[in-house]
């Protein structure tokens, strides 16, 4: 259920895999704060994983013009 909530996410979005890393981190700690509250009794963003192809970012070139 999360990794598909994740690929389709990844892959409507656009994401890039540093957009999704922050995305994965924020969802682990709501669960952490679960398990902490008693809500849930496991993490089930353990054993998460992606199939979708991650937006490629673009890198940026020091040309010595700019310096």
């Amino acid at each position: 259920m999360l990794n598909d909530f994740f690929n389709a996410t990844i892959t409507k979005f656009n994401f890039s895999t540093r957009e999704y890393n922050n995305m994965k981190s924020i969802m682990i700690a709501l669960m952490r704060i679960a398990i902490d509250e008693e809500i849930i009794v496991e993490n089930p963003m353990n054993g998460i994983y992606t199939k979708a192809k991650f937006r490629q970012s673009e890198r940026k070139v020091m040309v010595r013009s700019y310096i």
